[in-house]
């Protein structure tokens, strides 16, 4: 199961995002569950009391007074691990974007071309970690 933040106070976009997750899903044949979240504060509220994981952040940058730069370095903060993906209107933030360790920054007028593509990479990035094993041995015995 692959687990998706959404952060946006737009609700077109944030619709926009959630119907191409799910026919994402629908297509691949993936395993998708996703929270949409209105602000950086009640992500927060959910990544830090109830201890919410995402494998995947797809995240506005401008959010009314609140702002989705903010929002990646808290996530970077907890978990160096999940895919960050800004979709936004604004091309002045890309660069910047990039400094919490982006994997992509999707203009919210090419989403529905590049955010699919995006999943493609993520998804199978994912499997990937998600395959990996290790090989401890003890004294008595060999745990896999």
């Amino acid at each position: 199961m692959i687990k998706i933040a959404v952060l946006d106070d737009e609700e077109a976009a944030r619709n926009r995002m959630e119907a191409i997750l799910a026919r994402y899903a629908a297509e691949h044949d993936k395993q998708i569950e996703w929270k949409s979240y209105l602000s950086f504060l009640e992500l927060k509220w959910d990544l830090v009391d109830k201890k919410a994981y995402y494998d995947i952040y797809l995240l506005d940058i401008e959010l009314g007074k609140e702002n989705g730069l903010l929002a990646a370095q808290f996530v970077r903060e907890l978990y160096p691990e999940p895919f960050l993906v800004f979709v936004t209107s604004y091309v002045k933030y890309s660069v910047k974007g990039y400094e919490y360790n982006a994997y992509r920054y999707i203009l919210k007028n090419e989403m529905n071309e590049k955010l699919p593509a995006a999943l493609d990479g993520m998804c199978d990035a994912i499997h990937h970690m998600e395959q990996r094993w290790y090989v401890i041995e003890t004294a008595n015995s060999i745990e896999m």
